[in-house]
């Protein structure tokens, strides 16, 4: 055998060496991917929702059960403590937070539109105060959009309500709701959240938010006290916002038609 003979042959030898050592890569790597275990980032994100009409459904029916601020609590408290059914008075303050507070539907009162028999009235009758005023009709039909039957309220259960705009009188006749603006934001805490999943599992949907509780610093405090909502752990940071995770998660769980079932921590 001449020498050209074995450079050759030395070459395909190493060269199919070269190509087998590729291979074992190539299959280990693959045998990794399949049997490695799953990380928790990968399962968190399994499943995800990415269709923007069902996520706007989803997520204003969430943004109304999380409504609150400093001088109003409204229904975020119950949810972000686990709940798995609305009672009716529940089901009539979400419907009217949604109309008054995610979607708005209502007008300024002024003398061309407030019937005549309000004219006199000492708050409806005093045009400086800003008063305003939504359809009777329009909670109804939203109210039977969101849980799928009619409302059952008075003139007295939605006052209770203390929302903000506040409900100051409802007539049945005419079939519209007057709202007042004058609000007492006093309060010193406020329930933050923020949204960052959805889930569509066996027949369910899921919303997954980050939720904590912002106290106002009182007198001689440095800064603003953060706490998780339900174990009320101090969590050391100097805003929610960018240390979402550190503090609890609340799940939100509907059927296949995007009725609510309930919520839990997490």
């Amino acid at each position: 055998m001449d020498e050209e003979t074995k450079k050759n042959k030395s070459k395909k030898l190493l060269i199919i060496i070269i190509l087998c050592v590729i291979l074992a890569i190539i299959v280990g790597v693959i045998v990794f991917l399949l049997t490695r275990p799953k990380n928790v980032e990968e399962d968190k994100f399994k499943n995800v929702v990415r269709d923007v009409v069902k996520i706007e459904k989803l997520n204003n029916f969430v943004k109304t059960g999380m409504y609150n601020d400093f001088g109003y609590k409204g229904l975020a408290y119950d949810f972000a403590k686990g709940i798995n059914k609305l009672s009716n008075n529940q089901k009539n303050l979400f419907a009217l937070q949604y109309v008054i507070n995610i979607q708005p539907v209502f007008e300024k009162v002024t003398p061309d539109n407030l019937a005549e028999k309000y004219k006199t009235d000492p708050v409806l009758g005093d045009f400086s105060k800003n008063m305003q005023s939504t359809s009777s009709r329009t909670f109804e039909k939203e109210y039977e959009k969101l849980f799928g039957n009619e409302p059952k309220y008075d003139e007295n259960s939605l006052i209770e309500f203390n929302t903000c705009p506040s409900v100051y009188k409802l007539d049945t006749r005419i079939k519209r709701i007057y709202l007042s603006n004058e609000c007492k934001n006093d309060g010193d805490s406020i329930l933050y959240y923020k949204t960052y999943n959805y889930k569509y599992e066996n027949d369910h949907y899921y919303v997954y938010q980050y939720i904590g509780l912002m106290e106002n610093r009182k007198e001689g405090e440095e800064k603003d006290t953060f706490k998780t909502v339900n174990s009320n752990e101090v969590i050391d940071v100097e805003d929610f916002f960018g240390n979402e995770s550190k503090f609890e998660t609340l799940i939100w769980e509907f059927d296949n038609n995007y009725n609510f079932i309930r919520t839990y921590i997490n």
